[in-house]
């Protein structure tokens, strides 16, 4: 599984052999990017693929120091979830589930 950032579409792409299987849409606020939506194809549910996948554009928005406003409901219970990506998110930037 790759994950790659399509800036043309404003999405990350989660992919297996080549073909996009999953999608995590954004936008951007000022500085931070917006994680709008993210899905993952039917037939790869059930296999964490969506946790691994947030967690992959997590980390390399961590990377290219990109502030973080997790509109995506799945996104935000993940941080929620995982407190080491609480930084990421602007101290303004209200999280509840």
């Amino acid at each position: 599984m790759d994950i790659v950032r399509d800036t043309d579409r404003n999405r990350f792409e989660l992919r297996h052999d080549g073909a996009a299987i999953g999608t995590l849409e954004y936008s951007y606020d000022g500085d931070a990017t917006v994680l709008q939506r993210i899905e993952v194809d039917r037939e790869y549910s059930g296999q964490g693929l969506a946790a691994r996948f947030t967690e992959s554009v997590l980390t390399q928005l961590r990377d290219a120091q990109e502030a973080v406003i997790p509109s995506c409901p799945y996104v935000r219970g993940y941080i929620l979830k995982h407190p080491q990506w609480r930084d990421l998110v602007p101290p303004d930037v209200e999280l509840s589930a």
